[in-house]
């Protein structure tokens, strides 16, 4: 975690993500800025629930127009598919469709360890008399709360508990 004003001004190229979600589920926008330097880091973020799917839109627009270059990578699981398409033609930017599969996610959380260990990824944070509190608590707490289990076929999946989320 870093010190500095969140949302964050980017300085370097911009990246939105989308996890759809509505009742149970959270839609999960997370804002990134990979810089010339490497890092990666968390300039915006939301979290909707029950949240309607024009308003979730509507949102996603809102954010992509502070950023005029960025790329919108969105999942496309589940009703995803129809609103990308929406979302690319409301927009007129190019949406890169992701799916979620058990490796994908494998693979993104095994990255983002290895990129948060090394300290690559960097969460907006304030100092409370010499210690780092995290402006993103909601993301904090998401990520110290994933687990890593062993899977009825004997591979690793990585989740949440139950009654927790991992949108973000």
């Amino acid at each position: 975690m870093e010190v500095y004003e969140y949302p964050a001004k980017p300085r370097g190229a911009v990246c939105i993500g989308v996890d759809w979600g509505r009742h149970n589920d959270r839609t999960a926008i997370v804002v990134i800025c990979i810089e010339l330097t490497g890092k990666y880091r968390l300039i915006e973020h939301r979290l909707l629930l029950k949240t309607p799917y024009n308003t979730q839109k509507t949102i996603i627009k809102t954010i992509a127009q502070k950023y005029p270059a960025c790329c919108i990578i969105a999942e496309v699981n589940g009703l995803g598919d129809p609103l990308v398409e929406s979302l690319r033609l409301e927009t007129h930017r190019q949406i890169i469709p992701f799916i979620t599969t058990s490796a994908s996610k494998k693979a993104i959380i095994e990255t983002a360890v290895s990129l948060m260990e090394s300290g690559a990824i960097v969460l907006p944070a304030y100092n409370s008399h010499g210690v780092l509190i995290s402006i993103a608590k909601d993301l904090t707490d998401e990520l110290s709360q994933f687990e890593c289990i062993e899977s009825r076929g004997g591979g690793m999946k990585y989740t949440a508990p139950d009654g927790a989320h991992d949108d973000l």
